[in-house]
């Protein structure tokens, strides 16, 4: 059992096995086996009294088990306790008690009553809708005996239907169990929630050793992608590296191509200039070739000009301020001529000398 107080594993039993009478109190030492089966306190105790009750459906009992002292669902010839259940008519029932040991039975009554004298302090109790046991005969003549109190009754497949407490010869009787869990604040510690527990310890285990193979599996494959990642890397910067290499080798090429297909025109040496005269440094020539050519130039502008306006279309300056003066003649047209060529020539021996002294 279960005590819900302080939720650690209990025994159950009958009040009048373990309290006997009204001066029992809460933490009275018991000895299993009993003092009368030859128990001997201190060594045979295992626990004391937590809470007991005997009231109109129940006589019971509930006793510490202390630490260290080895429980489990299970009864002895019978197996594991799976759980409990209600007991119905024709039930098929099982027992292992202290003085019957092993015994068979079948439910044949649910609502009995029954006036029990509990002897001095306590006196006559009544007991009602009690479980009636009739004993198998194919089995055994009794279904239980005095000293089978406090034994739990099981049917045929390991449920607790019933608190054994009275009853001799082929008549036995039984609190319901609902009634016993209730009145004495107990759970039933099953065989099958001691199995859940396991296997529910055994599925965490599972899952804890599954989660940390995941986070293994996750930690290997994170320095698997690490890896991956600065080889990556590494690769990248090696292909940038050659294809910068690759560029600057075609752009060289490049470069080499377009000087081989426009050579560089080499520079105009200079022209020697043993006169004194300078140098034109944008035509290669002397200044004096310069001059020259500008005086040339200068000429055709001048003879242009002496054909600017047509004969036609001169003013008749007979009409002005000359009028009655005769034409020039070709001659003197030719001397004048000349006299503005000196003045060129005489212009440019000027320039001549100024860039000269300039220099």
């Amino acid at each position: 059992m279960i005590d819900n107080v302080t939720h650690q594993h209990a025994a159950l039993t009958n009040f009048h096995v373990a309290c006997v009478d009204n001066t029992w109190a809460v933490g009275d030492r018991m000895v299993q086996p009993s003092r009368i089966d030859t128990g001997v306190p201190p060594g045979d105790e295992f626990g004391g009294i937590l809470r007991a009750t005997l009231s109109s459906a129940v006589d019971g009992a509930v006793v510490s088990i202390d630490p260290g002292r080895p429980s489990q669902a299970t009864i002895a010839q019978i197996n594991n306790v799976l759980g409990t259940k209600a007991a119905t008519i024709g039930m098929k029932l099982r027992k292992r008690g202290r003085t019957t040991g092993l015994t068979y039975g079948t439910v044949d009554g649910l609502a009995a009553t029954v006036n029990i004298d509990y002897g001095d302090g306590l006196g006559v109790h009544t007991l009602s809708n009690q479980v009636s046991v009739a004993a198998d005969p194919a089995h055994n003549a009794m279904f239980s005996d005095h000293g089978d109190s406090g034994s739990v009754i099981v049917d045929d497949a390991g449920y607790i239907v019933a608190l054994l407490f009275a009853g001799a010869g082929a008549g036995t009787l039984a609190n319901p169990i609902a009634s016993v869990l209730s009145e004495l604040n107990i759970s039933l510690l099953a065989a099958k929630s001691v199995l859940k527990d396991v296997i529910d310890t055994k599925h965490r285990v599972k899952e804890q050793i599954k989660d940390k193979e995941l986070k293994e599996f996750v930690k290997e494959k994170d320095k698997e992608i690490r890896k991956e990642l600065i080889k990556e890397k590494e690769i990248r910067k090696e292909l940038v590296k050659d294809k910068d290499k690759e560029i600057k080798e075609i752009k060289e090429k490049d470069l080499k191509d377009l000087r081989d297909t426009h050579p560089t025109t080499p520079p105009i040496p200079p022209i020697p200039d043993p006169a004194g005269l300078g140098y034109d440094w944008r035509s290669g020539q002397s200044d004096s070739a310069v001059l020259a050519q500008r005086v040339d130039a200068l000429e055709q502008q001048l003879s242009q000009l002496l054909s600017f306006i047509s004969q036609d279309l001169r003013p008749d300056l007979r009409l002005g301020a000359f009028a009655g003066e005769s034409d020039l003649s070709s001659a003197e047209i030719a001397e004048l001529q000349r006299s503005l060529e000196q003045q060129a020539a005489d212009a440019a021996t000027l320039k001549v000398e100024a860039d000269g002294r300039l220099r």
